[in-house]
């Protein structure tokens, strides 16, 4: 396996576990809130955590999308 290769397959096991976490993320925040007043207090401290999470993850994977499509027109390394 040459080097282009195991970077793509890197990146591409990457963005699978993130696309899995970011779905748990999504998952989690869309789930109903608690009914009980001190419970919806500490949810809405882990959904603003959980939020800042997905962004980041998000802007992970559009960058691992950018390198992938970079590997595959030849240009990941050149300068501009």
């Amino acid at each position: 396996m040459n080097s282009v290769d195991n970077a793509s397959q890197i990146l591409r096991a990457r963005r699978k576990e993130l696309v899995g976490d970011l779905s748990e993320i999504e998952r989690t925040l869309d789930a109903p809130p608690s009914k009980d007043w001190e419970d919806r207090s500490f949810e809405r401290q882990e959904e603003v955590d959980l939020e800042a999470l997905g962004s980041y993850g998000l802007a992970e994977v559009q960058q691992i999308n950018e390198a992938r499509s970079r590997l595959d027109d030849g240009s990941l390394g050149v300068c501009v």
